[in-house]
């Protein structure tokens, strides 16, 4: 049935142009999914903050020594878009041997203390990171780290792809919706606040809301906060699946 436009004829311009973004989103959401993630994150509560009230970004890694033939602990690491440094507790850095760099200063709520940097491998998937890593009481990945992969996030799982590998349309000179940036959102957000340690970590969480209700999560673009304090994520009630620039 033809549109007839009388009061406002920028409503006919707005309904042709609105779904064009829809459909880019869509096809660079069909790239992303055809390829092979390196990791294949969750939304959950590590141990160490079993209490918190929001669930949190998070990805299994396995944390090493540059040294050839030392140790190495595969963990649960939150996802911290707010450091420049990846955190493990110290009693697994005392085991790494790590090479020391130095010291810096980290910034808590309330204080500022000096903490030692050490060198330190991650392996993500297949990619191994050389990282700069300090003593928390809990396992976090900065970003960047975050900025070697691509990252497609929704209300259930967060792909890590490769940054090297991604479908070709999803390299267009169109705004993105993937990228090896920290990710954001296009979706209308709520937030919280929690605080994970003595440092200020911004660790990505969401209100729990979509769990325990016998009904599956709607899908939907999370954002990764940069902020001063640990930030949460609400979720919208509907929004349709996109990827994170």
């Amino acid at each position: 049935m033809p549109i007839a436009v009388k009061k406002n004829p920028l409503s006919l311009v707005g309904a042709v142009i609105h779904p064009v973004p829809k459909l880019r989103k869509k096809q660079k959401l069909d790239d992303a999914e055809s390829t092979i993630p390196e990791a294949i994150g969750y939304w959950g509560k590590p141990k160490e903050i079993d209490g918190a009230k929001y669930d949190f970004l998070c990805v299994r890694a396995t944390l090493r020594s540059l040294k050839p033939g030392g140790e190495q602990f595969n963990e649960e690491f939150m996802v911290d878009s707010g450091s420049d440094v990846v955190t493990a507790r110290q009693e697994l850095l005392n085991k790494l041997d790590l090479e020391l760099i130095g010291t810096i200063q980290s910034r808590g709520v309330h204080s500022t203390v000096e903490k030692q940097l050490y060198k330190a491998m991650l392996v993500i998937g297949s990619e191994k990171v050389e990282i700069e890593i300090m003593a928390e009481p809990y396992e976090s990945i900065g970003n960047r780290v975050m900025r070697r992969f691509k990252h497609l996030i929704d209300s259930s799982v967060h792909y890590w792809l490769p940054a090297n590998k991604m479908a070709p349309s999803s390299s267009s000179g169109n705004s993105g919706d993937t990228s090896n940036d920290t990710p954001d959102t296009d979706e209308d957000e709520g937030s919280g606040e929690e605080t994970t340690g003595s440092s200020t970590t911004t660790v990505t969480g969401k209100k729990a809301t979509d769990k325990g209700k016998g009904k599956k999560p709607a899908e939907s673009t999370v954002d990764i906060q940069q902020s001063a304090a640990s930030s949460s994520q609400s979720q919208r009630e509907n929004p349709g699946p996109s990827t994170s620039p």
